[in-house]
């Protein structure tokens, strides 16, 4: 546009008098120098993504390459570990568990691909905008399995922030309440309704009107860290506990802050 300017001077100023051929032409310039700078901005664009695809691909490739040495050697040997501590018994069971669940955690870290979270740097915080599954993919422990959709669900990083801190309070509750032997699992499903984070344990489960004994007795931590916070983003949080054990917790979040959504 800057270079179309100074032509259209430097033609205006040789015209003694502008015809409308140079006018046209001028308004040709102008029409090119638009033309050729979003060709620059597609082409960084597609740079850009070619790069993140191509790096996607060669983490997978890695992750694979590892994933198979570590089956072949680390596994198979914590494998074993298990079989022949229960076969041993005694002090034995208890090795065997720890090889068990050291097993689970590594199959879980080979074989799921955590997707990495998105650049915000130069970005007002307003505006910043993060993967939820990237953030929920790092409460993974031996106790904890995530499971996640295939791609990143993107929202606004004040909301990514306060639904990680109730998924963490809900895990919270299960280490605290649950039994010393529960697992939990985390679901985290997207769609046009919204996100959806489901927080599930097979503890001791609670009674039906635990929440209710809790806010009585002071102790806000379900009310207020949980529900709290999914009521301030417009969603709403709930809570499900059959007789037969385990809870589970659900956390919804409203479409209009995944981003891309239509408000």
């Amino acid at each position: 546009m800057l270079a179309a300017a100074v032509i259209a001077a430097t033609n205006l100023g040789q015209a003694e008098h502008p015809s409308q051929l140079t006018w046209h032409n001028i308004f040709l310039l102008f029409i090119l120098g638009v033309l050729v700078g979003l060709a620059v901005q597609l082409a960084r664009e597609s740079q850009r993504r070619l790069e993140q695809a191509l790096a996607v691909s060669e983490r997978l490739a890695e992750r694979e390459r590892i994933g198979r040495q570590v089956h072949d050697g680390v596994l198979q040997a914590l494998a074993l570990i298990n079989r022949r501590g229960r076969e041993i018994g005694g002090e034995g069971e208890a090795l065997a568990d720890l090889a068990a669940d050291q097993e689970r955690s590594l199959r879980s870290l080979i074989t799921r691909f955590e997707p990495a979270a998105g650049e915000t740097s130069g970005t007002p915080e307003s505006e910043q905008v993060t993967d939820l599954a990237a953030r929920l993919a790092a409460l993974r422990s031996a106790r904890v399995e995530v499971v996640l959709p295939a791609g990143a669900v993107r929202l606004p990083a004040a909301v990514t922030q306060e639904v990680e801190a109730a998924v963490v309070a809900a895990l919270d509750n299960v280490s605290r309440h649950a039994g010393e032997q529960a697992r939990a699992w985390v679901l985290l499903d997207a769609d046009d309704q919204g996100v959806e984070v489901v927080v599930r344990d097979n503890g001791v489960g609670m009674a039906p009107d635990r929440l209710v004994r809790a806010v009585e007795e002071g102790r806000l931590g379900a009310s207020s860290s949980i529900r709290g916070r999914m009521l301030d983003l417009g969603g709403d949080a709930s809570w499900r506990s059959p007789g037969t054990g385990g809870t589970t917790v659900t956390l919804t979040v409203p479409a209009h802050h995944v981003a891309g959504s239509t408000p």
